[in-house]
């Protein structure tokens, strides 16, 4: 398992967190940048494409930060951007 590097973008309510896929490309550059919106039940922005090392890097921090997902936004139809 990879560390995972999540940033704080925000204190206090409402709380973000980004994390990045490890897809880094010409048209993702460092990889897709994944969103957590929120404390408790958190909106998930481009969850990122189907990459186990991701899904598993997104669920940790989740529960590290106790957080819930409680809704999905995608803000386009790139596959890098959804799940």
């Amino acid at each position: 398992m990879t560390a995972i590097s999540a940033e704080l973008i925000s204190h206090g309510p409402p709380r973000v967190l980004m994390i990045t896929v490890p897809n880094p490309g010409p048209k993702t550059l460092n990889g897709t940048n994944t969103y957590v919106l929120g404390c408790d039940r958190a909106l998930i922005i481009d969850p990122g494409p189907v990459l186990p090392e991701h899904l598993e890097n997104l669920l940790t921090l989740l529960a590290a930060e106790n957080i819930q997902p409680g809704a999905i936004l995608l803000t386009h139809a790139h596959p890098d951007h959804a799940l």
